[in-house]
């Protein structure tokens, strides 16, 4: 299926610029909450936001707008990819290029992975092609079933791809966590932090 996402991020706007309108004209507009789609709609864009979407009759052109033929093509509100590693390793040929865990030490918990997010990486720019416009970025488990601190990106085309710095915190749980954590299910926990009884021989 070929798609429009209604986001700057698709239309080069995602850095900062003057003001900009843009209009995408004619395709099959689905707005995202519910309702059926709309053909031949109109999607006006300025200034990195969406002021108007509806139907052709309902949404005019305004005065100066650069135009978006999307004539046999559908214009969609961008999809957020609610788990991903976008970002943090390049194809799966390039072995060696990933920055999605940390391989040694008892600090995971602290890793922060915003500074590892490389938006020059091609998973971005293919994902980006295909309508994703946000993800969730999350770290991999490595000695400890806490990952670290994930972060919301955008897709846009720019070096700038931090939504959300240090957003949430990833534990692995399950049989891929209890693997990390030496074969436990559960974080390991000082007795000396927590109270407890001692039963009477």
């Amino acid at each position: 299926m070929i798609r429009l996402a209604i986001a700057a991020l698709l239309l080069g706007a995602a850095a900062p610029a003057a003001a900009q309108t843009y209009a995408i004209t004619g395709g099959m507009v689905a707005l995202g909450d519910g309702s059926s789609p709309i053909p031949g709609g109109t999607v006006v864009i300025r200034d990195g936001q969406i002021v108007a979407a509806g139907a052709q009759q309902e949404v005019g052109v305004p005065a100066g707008a650069e135009v978006v033929d999307a004539r046999g093509k559908w214009v969609t509100p961008g999809i957020v990819a609610g788990f991903s590693r976008l970002g943090l390793s390049e194809i799966d040929l390039s072995g060696g290029i990933r920055d999605d865990r940390a391989e040694a030490g008892p600090f995971s918990a602290a890793i922060d992975v915003a500074p590892g997010v490389n938006p020059t990486y091609s998973t971005i720019a293919i994902n980006r092609a295909d309508g994703v416009t946000r993800a969730i970025v999350a770290p991999a488990v490595a000695k400890n079933i806490f990952a670290g601190q994930g972060a919301v990106i955008d897709l846009g085309a720019d070096l700038y791809p931090i939504t959300r710095a240090r957003s949430f915190q990833f534990v692995e749980f399950g049989e891929t966590g209890a693997g990390s954590a030496g074969g436990s299910r559960r974080p390991r926990t000082s007795c000396s932090a927590m109270p407890f009884a001692k039963r009477a021989s």
